[in-house]
């Protein structure tokens, strides 16, 4: 499991609940920071405490689906090009993650083109 959705009624989260989930990399909370700080979490979750958190976001990302379709293709492309040249200055966080196809931490043309790839069925994004 490499990411799950947390809402925002969670008040507590028992020990060791996500102890061995060592590939989560992200949680999607539907709430704000401020609710994710009230939840009691027990002891041995560092691998949900160490996985990224996006707020205010009820569903998994599509890596590649940066318009939020629950599909990655050219107009993804699109967005991500535009990201990469800096003419969005908007994008939030769920949609960066979804742009770095390739999880190198960076949003560029490489992933543009893995998005065009998968579009074209020459490539297999990897979730």
């Amino acid at each position: 499991m490499r990411q799950i959705v947390i809402p925002s009624t969670v008040t507590s989260i028992a020990n060791q609940a996500f102890k061995d989930c060592t590939s989560l990399e992200l949680v999607c909370f539907s709430g704000t920071k401020d609710q994710w700080r009230r939840i009691a979490i027990g002891d041995e979750n560092e691998c949900l405490t160490g996985a990224k958190i996006i707020f205010g976001l009820s569903r998994k990302i599509v890596k590649g689906d940066v318009t939020g379709d629950d599909s990655a293709d050219s107009l993804d492309a699109v967005f991500i090009l535009k990201f990469d040249a800096g003419l969005v200055a908007d994008a939030d966080e769920a949609q960066i993650y979804a742009a770095d196809v390739n999880k190198d931490g960076s949003v560029d043309t490489l992933d543009a083109t893995l998005v065009l790839k998968y579009d074209a069925g020459l490539f297999e994004i990897e979730e």
